[in-house]
């Protein structure tokens, strides 16, 4: 925080962010949102996300990414 002073003189510390970046911010947050929604409406990329959403909840998927596939079987029941 750097200490500064308004103009009556008085000290006042400049914490937190102005209005001026706010807007960027709100700007910045918008122009993202809206890269999104543009990608979500386009086939590869409704095709992408279920893939991966598909791999990732295969078992067979995470036990090779995961190396269990060499491991010892524990064997259950007589």
């Amino acid at each position: 925080m750097i200490p500064t002073r308004d103009r009556t003189g008085r000290r006042q510390d400049e914490s937190g962010m102005s209005t001026a970046e706010y807007a960027v911010g709100v700007v910045g947050a918008c122009t993202i949102a809206g890269a999104l929604v543009h990608l979500g409406g386009s086939d590869w990329f409704i095709d992408l996300i279920r893939e991966i959403f598909s791999r990732a909840l295969d078992p067979r998927f995470l036990v090779d990414l995961l190396g269990l596939g060499d491991a010892p079987r524990i064997k259950h029941g007589p």
